[in-house]
């Protein structure tokens, strides 16, 4: 827990009252060591009757579940096989990890969701491309329960592939929504990719920036590819 969590300062509060009424009596004062007792008691039965009645509306205020997106502790270095309508082609995957900052308290039923896209445009990033509806990221494995997922530290889900014969990065999304949707990263490019998370007992809306940027390189012993993927977190 957090050092100046508040169940740790109240409880700081009431050891020092009790303390003090103590040493109070022990020095000979009993009259202020009869009123910090008196204090002592009227505050431990307000915060009991007040934890009994909102116990879990005041856990969820001062306790938060603190998510926070990173990038995976690991990367593939090898090339993968995706699946297309002309056969499979050579992809990279990408992942990207959802942490848990307070562990002692499991997230439950969590999702990732993609709400917006911003492109880079003379320095500026600026929203080009927008959808009404946010897309819904898959966790991984996507072989067990893509969807949605409850932990106490920290889940994978699936960001994109890099496209080597393509020049290409695309985000991928839980494939059973449709409609129209523009998520690639051409190489020469650079694009911000703006993340939502939600959960059962997740009540901050804080939006996490994950940037990419497509390079062409020289192929080289160290990566003999001529497509190379970028992923920073910004936020």
């Amino acid at each position: 827990m957090r050092c100046f969590h508040p169940y740790k300062i109240i409880g700081g509060l009431l050891l020092l009252l009790l303390g003090a009424s103590a040493w109070l009596h022990i020095s000979g004062r009993t009259i202020e060591a009869d009123f910090y007792l008196k204090v002592f008691s009227a505050f431990g039965v307000f915060c009991a009757v007040l934890f009994a009645l909102y116990g879990e509306a005041i856990k969820s205020f001062v306790d938060r579940i603190d998510l926070q997106i990173e990038l995976g502790e690991r990367s593939n270095n090898f090339l993968d096989l995706h699946p297309a309508d002309t056969g499979p082609v050579s992809v990279f995957c990408h992942h990207l990890r959802v942490i848990n900052k307070t562990p002692y308290r499991p997230v439950l039923n969590c999702r990732v969701w993609l709400v917006r896209i911003q492109d880079e445009v003379d320095n500026t990033f600026k929203e080009q491309f927008t959808f009404a509806v946010p897309r819904l990221m898959k966790w991984a494995p996507a072989e067990f329960s893509p969807e949605v997922r409850s932990f106490s530290e920290d889940q994978v889900f699936d960001f994109g592939y890099t496209y080597i014969g393509q020049d290409t990065f695309d985000v991928t999304y839980h494939n059973a929504q449709g409609g129209v949707f523009k998520g690639a990263c051409l190489a020469g490019h650079r694009r911000r990719y703006i993340f939502r998370i939600t959960a059962d007992n997740y009540i901050r809306s804080k939006l996490h920036t994950v940037e990419v940027r497509v390079l062409k390189t020289d192929a080289r012993t160290e990566w003999p590819y001529r497509i190379r993927t970028d992923i920073d977190v910004i936020t």
